[in-house]
């Protein structure tokens, strides 16, 4: 009876471990870590730090993109504001010409940039 159960166990930690080793693979692919390095070793510690420093130079160009398009919006708002003292009426076309394609270049930066984020990040 106790071989029974030894084998049993044994198999419930074969299944347990194989989903493990499965996830290991996983986060070893997702690193970039080839097959036979270890994923908790220098390599794989290297692997996530790059990965990070990607992450957050993406994350700084797009928030610099997003900036760039927050100040083309407020040139637009300056372009209509003075729209409305101005006399020449071709001064107030050629200031809603500029300040309506202004908006549309931020309109444009905007719409190919990722929705905002806040990546949840547990620090060590």
């Amino acid at each position: 009876m106790a071989e029974l159960d030894e084998v049993e166990q044994l198999r419930r930690w074969k299944a347990e471990a194989t989903t493990l080793f499965d996830g290991m693979q996983d986060l070893g692919r997702a690193l970039g870590i080839p097959l036979g390095v270890l994923i908790t070793g220098p390599k794989a510690v290297e692997a996530a730090g790059a990965l990070r420093a990607r992450a957050e130079a993406a994350e700084s160009a797009l928030a610099a993109v997003r900036a760039l398009a927050d100040l083309w919006d407020q040139k637009a708002d300056e372009n209509e504001r003075h729209r409305e003292y101005t006399d020449h009426k071709g001064d107030r076309r050629t200031l809603k010409r500029l300040a309506r394609h202004q908006r549309m270049f931020a309109h444009a930066l905007r719409a190919v940039l990722p929705a905002p984020t806040s990546p949840e990040r547990s620090e060590p």
